[in-house]
């Protein structure tokens, strides 16, 4: 019992205060001093984004100036030892010695986490009363198990401001999550600005989950600050995906241009698009290509798709369905969704 203990013990202090845990780590004798003030070399051209991960901490470290001895050093995967595995894309390894501490890194993004983990396993340390903190001697190595590691948030049922969504980037950026699921549109309200139809924000950014009067006031995001959250993400290796709901979930959208809605049921009675209306399609493709033009690097715009059949009940009524169905041989409604 004391054994198993003892050793359930050891594991948690391998992976002391980092999170998600480490592939690998190997605790050695002795510790490294980090004395308040200490330098820290970081790599030309990413200066401004790791000192943002070292400005959200506790940690007193600065920027060396050429000549100084540094306290940690930020270097790539050619200056490491001939036995140590070289770390690739995401990956780092951290290896601190009584000398100094070293993270080794190939890319930006490796860089970018191993200081997320060097600054949780220094906030995790003994600190004595100077405020010198002494790290445990030993080599990390890491690489991401999952290459999209996401996280959602629904700013339709509840907006939030732009501050509090770079909060949460940085929340993310902490843990290592590079893919921000962006739910910008549903059934209570539209949330981001499309140029060419500016009703959906006039009328559909009106309303949150508990509140749908039509006299609250328009919430949503502009192009300007959809860019901006955006950029701030990419500086953190996160991708933002946004989500534009449909063919269910776009109350909000019909009741900004109702000549698109394709019914619904009694809690949402305009809950679906119209899903045979070439105009309904035309005015769906121009809300894709302004949305695809704000997310450069999303690679993909999520659809939701979910929840259909609590709206289509009224698609065989529609004139417009009834021909689509006939034309293309369609069996009936699920075959119309897809």
């Amino acid at each position: 019992m004391h054994k198993t203990l003892l050793w359930f013990l050891s594991l948690l202090c391998c992976h002391a205060g980092i999170i998600p845990q480490p592939l690998d780590t190997k605790l050695r004798e002795g510790h490294y001093s980090l004395k308040p003030g200490s330098f820290v070399y970081l790599p030309t051209g990413t200066e401004q984004t790791l000192l943002s991960v070292l400005k959200d901490s506790d940690i007193d470290l600065k920027m060396a100036p050429a000549d100084a001895s540094c306290a940690v050093q930020m270097l790539d995967e050619k200056s490491l030892p001939d036995n140590y595995p070289i770390p690739s894309g995401e990956g780092y390894i951290i290896r601190v010695t009584a000398e100094v501490i070293n993270i080794h890194a190939a890319t930006d993004a490796g860089k970018f986490y191993g200081l997320q983990s060097l600054v949780q396993l220094i906030s995790s340390a003994e600190k004595s009363p100077d405020g010198t903190i002494q790290v445990p001697c030993q080599d990390i190595v890491d690489q991401p198990r999952f290459a999209w590691r996401g996280y959602m948030l629904d700013v339709s049922r509840h907006f939030t401001t732009t501050e509090n969504i770079k909060r949460q980037l940085d929340a993310m950026a902490r843990y290592k999550l590079n893919r921000f699921h962006w739910h910008l549109t549903d059934s209570p309200a539209w949330r981001i600005e499309i140029k060419k139809y500016p009703e959906l924000t006039r009328i559909g950014a009106r309303g949150t989950e508990t509140d749908r009067r039509k006299d609250t006031p328009a919430q949503f995001y502009t192009q300007e600050q959809i860019k901006e959250i955006v950029a701030y993400a990419k500086a953190r290796h996160i991708i933002v995906i946004p989500e534009i709901d449909m063919p269910g979930h776009a109350d909000a959208a019909v009741r900004s241009y109702p000549q698109h809605d394709g019914g619904g049921y009694e809690k949402w009675p305009h809950f679906t698009f119209n899903p045979a209306k070439p105009e309904t399609l035309t005015f769906l493709d121009d809300i894709l290509t302004e949305v695809a033009a704000l997310f450069p690097d999303a690679g993909v715009i999520h659809f939701g798709g979910d929840e259909v059949h609590f709206g289509w009940q009224q698609w065989p009524k529609l004139p417009e369905v009834q021909a689509l169905m006939k034309q293309e041989n369609l069996k009936d409604l699920a075959a119309v969704e897809t």
